[in-house]
């Protein structure tokens, strides 16, 4: 059987609710880049085996697609996630939200 990739989001875990365990998450769609970036709520409990090492600030990459059978023909849809655990701290956000601000408030400025 072989994988046939038909999306593919990179995205960030912003905020993982502790009593739900559903996390909040900005998308970034690779396949069609001119799509805007999207927020969405993820129960990782349900996609990924390692949920206890998910954690806030990770980025992740979100696979979706479905398996080919030996006739080529769609079969099982499949979601993969590969995290990258680098853990942003609030401090590092925050800078990093500035810095974005910063450069677009002078990119608009350059516009008009």
């Amino acid at each position: 059987m072989e994988k046939h990739v038909e999306q593919i989001f990179e995205g960030f875990i912003e905020f993982i609710d502790p009593e739900t365990g559903l996390a909040t998450v900005r998308l970034q769609d690779v396949t069609e880049p001119s799509n805007p970036d999207e927020q969405a709520e993820i129960d990782f409990s349900k996609v990924s085996k390692n949920i206890d090492t998910v954690k806030e600030g990770y980025m992740f990459t979100w696979r979706m697609g479905h398996m080919l059978n030996e006739a080529g023909e769609p079969g099982e849809i499949r979601n993969e996630f590969e995290f990258v655990t680098k853990t942003w701290t609030a401090e590092e956000l925050a800078e990093v939200r500035q810095e974005a601000s910063r450069i677009a408030s002078y990119f608009k400025a350059q516009q008009g």
